[in-house]
């Protein structure tokens, strides 16, 4: 890659015993973002005998940060000594590779040194290096809250990271890691359809080179963290039948049902929530039901079945009580529905109906 980017552009050949203690060049680039110094071409020198450098990070100010210590010279260190064993200096060409993780102004000082054919030499190079925030690529469209069963998609990308293979994510539930991956892109179907994720705060960490980063925002005006909290609640319980839920008062018309009708036997339950643009529905996962009746011996028992985001809780009628009753006439029924769900709720749900006959 060093090679091949030189085969395309300017090459900066300079005399080494010239360095200027000048900027030799501006670079401009986001926090976390991989630069190259210079930014175009190579450091060359030619006639080299002996050759070593130094490099440092400083402020704008020129107190050292640290030392820079990813570079691409050739020929290599540990073969330099191969390309001058016969008495002839070489050339040496020197890129410094980088990236500064706070927005800033900074120098990168250059200090070079060794012997040519003429002699000896010491001398140093400055670069400016000016960090500013990344931009968001797109609007953030994690919601901050979250029905289970959901499905939804969310990316942090920024316009200046380019390498998608940088990213990485955390999903957190206080300190414990529930989910991570690489990219930008964070698929949150999986934590969504968790039941052990509803009723909790959870928070993403977006990272880029291994950190967590600011950015600004331009769709707020606004310069953010990469780090975003929803929750995951579960939706109510909704009940669907043709009884009243109403115990009935003195004096108030009767609530009459025929139990001949198949739905006066059924009682719907499902779990149903809105979301932007749309419904959410969870079929409730039915436990220790338990249905009774006054009078006691209305029915026998009760039975369960799924259909849809449905459970259908249908009553098993006795029918010696129906034919005990004359045509014509009425029973006033009290149904008592209990059962846990799969989230932990306790229902008890009571309807009231005068049967006719």
């Amino acid at each position: 890659m060093f090679l091949k980017r030189l085969s395309f552009v300017a090459v900066m050949l300079l005399s080494i015993n010239l360095f200027p203690q000048t900027i030799s060049d501006t670079i401009n680039v986001v926090k976390l973002q991989n630069f190259n110094v210079p930014q175009v071409g190579a450091i060359v020198a030619a006639n080299l005998l002996s050759f070593d450098f130094t490099a440092e990070l400083l402020t704008a100010d020129g107190q050292k940060v640290r030392d820079i210590n990813n570079f691409t010279q050739r020929p290599r260190k540990e073969d330099f000594s191969k390309y001058v064993a016969g008495g002839r200096g070489t050339t040496v060409w020197l890129v410094l590779h980088d990236f500064i993780d706070q927005p800033g102004n900074y120098l990168v000082k250059i200090t070079v040194s060794g012997k040519g054919e003429t002699g000896a030499f010491k001398a140093d190079r400055y670069y400016a290096v000016n960090v500013s925030e990344p931009t968001l690529a797109a609007p953030i469209t994690l919601r901050p809250n979250y029905f289970f069963s959901e499905n939804d998609v969310m990316s942090f990308a920024t316009s200046e990271y380019t390498d998608f293979n940088l990213y990485s994510y955390q999903v957190l539930d206080g300190s414990a890691i529930v989910d991570s991956g690489r990219g930008s892109v964070v698929r949150l179907d999986k934590i969504l359809s968790d039941i052990n994720s509803v009723g909790k705060s959870l928070t993403i960490k977006g990272f880029y080179q291994g950190k967590q980063f600011t950015y600004k925002n331009p769709f707020k005006d606004a310069v953010e963290n990469s780090e975003w909290t929803f929750s995951i609640d579960k939706p109510a319980v909704q009940k669907f039948n043709g009884w009243s839920s109403a115990e009935p008062k003195a004096g108030e018309d009767p609530w009459y049902i025929s139990i001949d009708n198949q739905f006066s036997k059924s009682f719907l339950f499902t779990y149903m929530g809105m979301k932007p643009g749309g419904i959410v529905a969870v079929t409730p996962e039915v436990r220790n039901l338990r249905v009774t009746s006054e009078p006691e011996q209305f029915i026998t028992g009760a039975t369960q079945r799924k259909q849809g985001v449905f459970v259908y809780i249908d009553l098993n009628v006795n029918q010696d009580f129906m034919n005990a009753m004359s045509t014509g006439s009425d029973a006033d029924i009290k149904i008592t529905v209990q059962f846990r769900t799969q989230f932990g709720d306790q229902v008890k749900e009571t309807f009231y109906a005068t049967v006719i006959k």
